[in-house]
């Protein structure tokens, strides 16, 4: 962990996109193994293309980052203290949060929680550092692993 606070801004910017994207990857087929059908849910085909890439790359991920990441983190270390044990019950919390808002069925909620966790974790890490916003970056993140998957999914109709 404390690799993560000494290394470069670049690093940690490289690092933190690559093991938000692996771990997606990995988890998502971990579940997948288990049941082949865990990611069928009904999307709504409503609205433009444009439409659902703002809403999914861009007003999800501010939304999200917003309630899960900076009011419940920031709160939890306001209201008590950031003692490595609060941290990691505040992150839990967040994560817990994070992932049931996304309940459209058990391996949505699996995944979420596991994302929730590595966002709470980067946003933290960034809090730690100083020399990166911590809403600002985990937004990014989360943007950029909505549009990889949306590609992936919706362009190239790869199942990740």
């Amino acid at each position: 962990m404390r690799f993560l606070l000494r290394i470069s801004k670049f690093k940690f910017i490289l690092y933190s996109i690559t093991l938000c994207l692996l771990a997606n990857v990995l988890l998502s087929k971990v579940i997948l193994l288990y049941n082949e059908n865990s990611f069928d849910v009904q999307q709504s085909e409503e609205g433009s293309i444009i439409f659902r890439f703002i809403v999914i790359i861009i007003l999800a991920p501010l939304l999200e980052t917003l309630l899960y990441q900076f009011i419940i983190i920031e709160a939890g270390i306001f209201l008590f203290n950031k003692k490595k044990k609060t941290l990691m019950i505040i992150i839990l919390i967040s994560s817990i949060m994070f992932g049931l808002s996304h309940c459209y069925n058990l391996s949505y909620i699996i995944l979420g929680v596991s994302a929730g966790i590595i966002l709470s974790l980067l946003y933290v890490l960034c809090k730690l550092r100083k020399d990166i916003s911590p809403f600002f970056f985990v937004f990014i993140v989360h943007s950029f692993v909505n549009f990889t998957v949306y590609l992936v999914n919706n362009i190239f109709s790869i199942d990740i």
